[in-house]
């Protein structure tokens, strides 16, 4: 739902205030890269109130860079990637060494 909003950074002072601790978003767009600017901007702005997680189309092939430019704490990946609904289990093992080595 957040990444439907008009405007993201009153809507993240609202969830704020409203206690929320974390918001699951790929920044506004379709996906993390695209939304990579609006993610960076929303953890600064959280500045540790709340978790901005970001998601939705986050791969081992795109974490390392994502993750130099948002600096999140957390990040969600379905880790499917052959258009199954099961996780792959070495997509998993990757997003985790290339997250350890960023």
């Amino acid at each position: 739902a957040f990444d439907e909003v008009l405007d993201y950074e009153q809507a993240l002072e609202n969830l704020i205030s409203c206690g929320f601790s974390t918001i699951l978003t790929s920044g506004t767009f379709p996906n993390v890269m695209k939304g990579k600017e609006v993610l960076e901007q929303l953890v600064i702005q959280a500045n540790n109130r709340i978790e901005i997680m970001p998601g939705g189309g986050l791969r081992s092939t795109n974490i390392s860079e994502l993750d130099e430019l948002v600096n999140a704490n957390f990040y969600h990946s379905s880790a499917i990637i052959d258009g199954s609904e099961i996780a792959n289990p070495e997509e998993i093992i990757q997003l985790k060494k290339k997250l350890t080595l960023s």
